[in-house]
């Protein structure tokens, strides 16, 4: 029973572990929306200006074609973002039993989400005494462990008391006499018996050794899966220390390239209105601009993942998700 009730607890931790990397995935993606829109607007723009300076000669009409394809080509990223989030939902959904249409992630409060996870980095969290992905195999351990004592304890002597009683009744007296029916139904007679048996399986030797080798080893199997189980979880969660650090430092680092390539693009299109460079020059400055708010929302998932691994992976996952909830 205790096994079961391990084996329910694991799979319901893990089910939260994947309903977990499917917000942040969703999350990410709704992000990534959002960038894909002012990608959107910004090819719209550009292709007013290019209409404008097309129109009075100072540029070929062939540059009006080729912004006509990049702003098709942003509505087609758009779109498959979009997708991708409503197929995210549907496996959420899935999972949770929750309509797609009731889904509502809200990305507006990304920085309590920072602050909560800082805090999470930082380890100034309560630890969970019984990881579920750890207590399942040491209450499997537990279980062979009892039934190789079993066995042990089956090939053991064993004493039996037995005891039965009963008692009889009868219509005619030790004279052959008849009696009444009332008298007929009463016990006359009564008898009991109260015995020992002692038992002991003397040629079953080979059995006996068979069985508690296989238990045995079964134990020791069991034990290795515990410690299997530890080492991945060990693994898992080095790996998504390593990842935090990484992103933490890409994190100092993605709002210098976002603003530099704000710049460039803001400059490129002033030269380009004043037909001093191509549309090639000013579609390679959105594209920057575009792969710079892109990186930062790869990086901002990949800090998110990670912290959830690493919570996971150490029992803690309930605490993050209340951080995150607050």
């Amino acid at each position: 029973a205790n096994l079961s009730l391990a084996d329910l607890d694991k799979e319901s931790y893990l089910l939260k572990w994947q309903v977990g990397k499917l917000y942040f995935d969703i999350l990410k993606n709704e992000f990534q929306l959002a960038i894909d829109q002012q990608n959107v607007t910004r090819y719209e723009a550009i292709y007013t200006v290019i209409q404008a300076v097309t129109r009075s000669g100072i540029k070929p009409g062939a540059d009006s074609s080729l912004a006509m394809a990049e702003l098709s080509k942003s509505r087609i990223t758009y779109n498959q973002t979009d997708g991708q989030i409503r197929q995210l939902q549907q496996q959420l959904s899935y999972l949770t039993g929750i309509p797609p249409r009731e889904f509502a992630v809200d990305t507006s409060q990304t920085k309590s989400y920072l602050s909560a996870l800082d805090i999470l980095a930082k380890g100034n969290y309560a630890g969970s005494i019984n990881n579920p992905l750890i207590d399942y195999y040491t209450k499997q351990e537990m279980l062979y462990e009892q039934t190789e004592n079993l066995v042990k304890k089956s090939y053991l002597p064993k004493i039996y008391l037995s005891a039965t009683g009963w008692a009889r009744g009868s219509s005619i007296d030790y004279n052959g006499n008849y009696k009444s029916i009332d008298e007929g139904l009463g016990y006359q007679r009564f008898n009991y018996m109260v015995g020992a048996t002692f038992v002991y399986d003397l040629f079953n030797v080979v059995h006996r050794k068979d069985k508690l080798a296989i238990s045995h080893n079964i134990t020791i199997a069991s034990d290795y899966d515990l410690q299997q189980q530890k080492l991945s979880l060990n693994n898992v969660s080095n790996q998504a220390n390593e990842g935090i650090h990484t992103a933490v430092k890409n994190l100092f680092e993605i709002p210098i390239q976002i603003s530099s390539s704000e710049d460039t693009y803001n400059q490129k299109t002033a030269q380009y209105k004043a037909g001093i460079i191509t549309l090639i020059d000013l579609t390679n400055a959105s594209f920057v601009l575009y792969r710079s708010q892109s990186d930062y929302v790869q990086t901002l998932s990949d800090w998110l993942l990670a912290n959830l691994d690493k919570a996971a992976a150490t029992g803690n996952l309930d605490s993050f998700i209340q951080s995150i909830k607050k």
